[in-house]
């Protein structure tokens, strides 16, 4: 993922929101708005400082959570 991605403040929100396990679309939307919120989420995901189980499709309603 393009560094442009690593946004400190969204990533420390999306952080604590993912502490819980939740709905992947949820989370993003208790952050902000899904446009400027889901490339930094998948930044996350990309660095596995945010999980789903990958044996399923990605989507809205993949379960996210925080690692660590």
């Amino acid at each position: 993922r393009h560094p442009r991605f690593a946004d400190p403040q969204l990533s420390k929100r999306l952080r604590a929101v993912f502490a819980v396990p939740r709905l992947l679309i949820n989370g993003a939307e208790l952050v902000g708005s899904a446009l400027s919120v889901l490339p930094v989420l998948f930044h996350l995901m990309w660095h596995q400082r945010l999980v789903t189980q990958m044996d399923r499709p990605l989507g809205e309603v993949s379960i996210v959570r925080a690692v660590g």
